[in-house]
């Protein structure tokens, strides 16, 4: 399975390279807004030394193998937009979780769902997977509509699933299955 794929994938309008530092200034000005930080679980960051820190988690964690993760960068503009990851691999069943998160600035315009395309592309032709999963906050309407539009089905809810700034968010779990495997 080649994960490093992951950091060499684009499209006519985005690229998907490998996260660090060099990033930190446009990661921050997303990750440190309340509105994008809302649904996914990762601390705000309020500082760019916070920024430089989760970097240096992310990065990591991808060296370990269990999650890979990489930058989605605009063509026109070379600026970092938002972050796709693959994580919670299963090895014996070829399955895996995406997720994603971009800046509030490019949020409706299809980037999300483009990004989704390209990652699960990647996913199935290349790493050869059979499944790829998601859970997402019940509320954030976006990411499901992201989803939706990417073939992936709704497969059931969590109650009480998340636990993000002091209160608790049902999770709807979506999955989709490799159509090469179909």
């Amino acid at each position: 399975m080649n994960k490093e794929k992951i950091h060499n994938t684009e499209n006519e309008m985005l690229l998907f390279r490998k996260i660090n530092h060099e990033q930190a200034n446009d990661m921050y000005a997303y990750l440190s807004d309340e509105d994008v930080k809302r649904y996914i679980g990762w601390p705000l960051m309020n500082t760019i030394t916070e920024t430089h820190d989760l970097i240096d988690r992310l990065l990591k964690r991808e060296n370990k193998g269990a999650h890979l993760y990489a930058s989605v960068i605009l063509r026109s503009n070379n600026k970092v937009i938002g972050n796709v990851m693959l994580f919670d691999f299963d090895d014996e069943a070829h399955h895996a979780e995406v997720g994603y998160l971009f800046s509030k600035e490019y949020w409706g315009q299809g980037f999300g769902t483009q990004s989704l395309r390209l990652l699960d592309e990647l996913a199935f032709k290349e790493m050869r997977l059979h499944k790829l999963h998601a859970k997402v906050v019940a509320e954030n309407i976006g990411s499901l509509k992201i989803l939706q539009k990417n073939g992936y089905d709704i497969e059931g809810q969590l109650k009480d699933h998340f636990y993000i700034d002091d209160k608790y968010h049902d999770a709807i779990l979506l999955g989709k299955i490799n159509p090469l495997d179909i």
